[in-house]
């Protein structure tokens, strides 16, 4: 029975690591984005940074908000992140350029994940490790 039981486990290992990283990178995906695109926070949940007063009033007439930076404008950058089932990345050029200025301009590291964001992946794991013992 115990010898059963353990080749169950060896048997699904393979696919709980694969479920455990689709589900975390969508999981993480969310996170990120709400993080940097909503809130305006780095990779340490800081805030990315303030407008300067000439981009404050641009920003201000396209109506969108001027309190703090949120790597909004056109929407391009937001939508050029994407995921697959194992990875988040930016699907074009644009994103990866854009990305990198932002991190050198404010010379913080914005777009790679929190520690708590990198816990989700481990934590998801568990949850499905767990599965696998009962």
């Amino acid at each position: 029975m115990f010898q059963d039981k353990i080749k169950r486990i060896l048997s699904g290992i393979d696919n709980v690591i694969e479920i455990a990283k689709a589900t975390a990178t969508v999981e993480i995906y969310a996170y990120s984005k709400d993080r940097i695109f909503n809130k305006g926070e780095d990779k340490n949940l800081q805030q990315i940074g303030v407008y300067s007063n000439p981009y404050k009033e641009v920003r201000s007439k396209k109506g969108l908000q001027t309190s703090f930076v949120d790597q909004k404008f056109s929407g391009n950058l937001q939508q050029s992140i994407t995921y697959n089932k194992d990875s988040i990345y930016f699907k074009n050029e644009y994103g990866k350029k854009v990305s990198g200025y932002n991190e050198e301009h404010f010379k913080k590291r914005i777009y790679a994940p929190t520690k708590t964001e990198k816990e989700i992946y481990f934590d998801i794991l568990n949850e499905e490790l767990n599965k696998l013992w009962k």
